[in-house]
């Protein structure tokens, strides 16, 4: 025992003061030299009949190593879910150019990275075909005078009974015919970028212009000049940084404490230690099956300049503030695997009875950490604020 003892005191003259190193060898040397408790001990707590838990100081003794007590005190804070993510983008933020009507490449405006702009072309596809349509569009466009006059003829005929109904119904049909397929062959050159009325008046191009559809950056350029394409494949993938956001998951055991307008504090980690704030704007509404999570979708309004899409992300999402029991957090005595404090249970003219008792330890605030003990005290009850290692110390060398 004092073999433990002396290698205690040499532990600690590396940390302490001479004076507080002397008043807790007196502690120890009182722990040492008082009596082992019997097996039974009796469960009245008496200041002298010590459980293997339970300690007895002097006035003295607790002036020496400066023991200070500190009743439990409420303090507001905020549940803290961690969380764990991504910098993402919503769909209207991103988009796949694909061709209306397939061609071979002709020419490339840009290769990855390039800033482009809402309507600005990224390439030049050839196809013979596109001289077909608008073709068909000018043939369409000029025989449509043509039968609208034949209708209007029939109709005058029909209405001075010199011919049949039949006839203007057919001179009819051929008429509105030939309108629905001006104006779909119209809609037709306005999808593939062509111009109707030049068309109309005979100006072919065998070359369609494929423009941006959102202002951003390219992602993806997987095309290259002379390359035969279709309408089914991807030739750029854009996408607009200016709407990044927070793509984040939620295990399903926290998802209920989580709102909307609840604030996000988040870093990325290739970025360094520096903490950015958020807030929640949406939360999901379907879990993930497989590792049961719920997607939460975080606005920021941090500089995006260094942040890209597909950043890892950690994140801490604060809950609403609620008064929980506090401690200093100079009162927690911290062993492998678990958090304890010492609770005054008695004090009498010849000394104070503490005991040790095991707590969880919550969020900290500063030189504060909320607790829950394993039962319930009466207000008012102290307990060791500052000390307690002196008197955990005490205790293993009486063990």
């Amino acid at each position: 025992m004092y073999t433990l003892l002396f290698a205690k005191m040499n532990q600690l003259t590396k940390y302490l003061p001479t004076g507080t190193i002397l008043g807790l060898a007196c502690v120890l040397l009182f722990a040492c030299s008082s009596p082992k408790p019997a097996e039974t001990a009796p469960e009245t707590g008496e200041v002298g009949s010590l459980l293997p838990d339970e300690i007895t100081l002097s006035p003295a003794q607790m002036a020496e190593i400066k023991l200070q007590t500190d009743t439990l005190h409420q303090l507001s804070l905020g549940r803290t879910i961690s969380a764990t993510g991504i910098l993402g983008l919503p769909p209207q933020y991103q988009a796949a150019v694909s061709a209306p009507m397939g061609g071979i490449v002709r020419e490339i405006k840009g290769i990855i990275g390039t800033p482009v702009r809402k309507g600005e072309t990224l390439t030049v596809l050839e196809n013979p075909a596109y001289i077909e349509i608008q073709q068909q569009y000018a043939e369409a466009v000029s025989e449509l005078p043509f039968l609208q006059e034949e209708y209007e003829r029939q109709a005058a005929l029909a209405a001075d009974s010199i011919n049949a109904t039949k006839q203007r119904s057919a001179a009819k049909a051929a008429y509105e015919g030939a309108k629905a397929r001006v104006a779909g062959l119209a809609e037709t050159l306005k999808v593939l970028g062509f111009d109707p009325e030049e068309a109309a008046a005979g100006t072919f191009r065998s070359r369609m212009r494929i423009v941006a559809p959102i202002s951003g950056f390219l992602a993806n350029v997987p095309i290259r000049l002379g390359q035969q394409v279709s309408p089914d494949m991807i030739l750029f993938e854009m996408i607009d940084p200016s709407h990044l956001h927070l793509e984040l998951q939620v295990f399903e055991r926290d998802i209920v404490g989580v709102q909307k307008g609840q604030e996000i504090r988040y870093r990325v980690p290739s970025l360094g230690s520096e903490v950015a704030v958020g807030e929640v704007f949406l939360v999901g509404r379907s879990l993930d099956n497989t590792d049961r999570y719920v997607h939460v979708h975080g606005h920021i309004d941090a500089d995006r300049r260094k942040l890209w899409p597909g950043m890892f992300v950690e994140a801490e999402i604060v809950g609403a503030a609620q008064p929980q029991p506090a401690l200093p957090v100079s009162a927690l005595v911290r062993e492998p695997g678990a958090d304890y404090v010492f609770v005054q249970e008695a004090t009498e003219p010849s000394g104070s009875h503490f005991i040790k008792i095991p707590v969880e330890v919550g969020e900290t605030s500063g030189d504060w950490v909320t607790v829950r003990l394993p039962e319930t005290y009466p207000r008012g009850t102290r307990f060791v604020s500052q000390g307690g290692f002196f008197l955990a110390s005490a205790l293993e060398v009486m063990e």
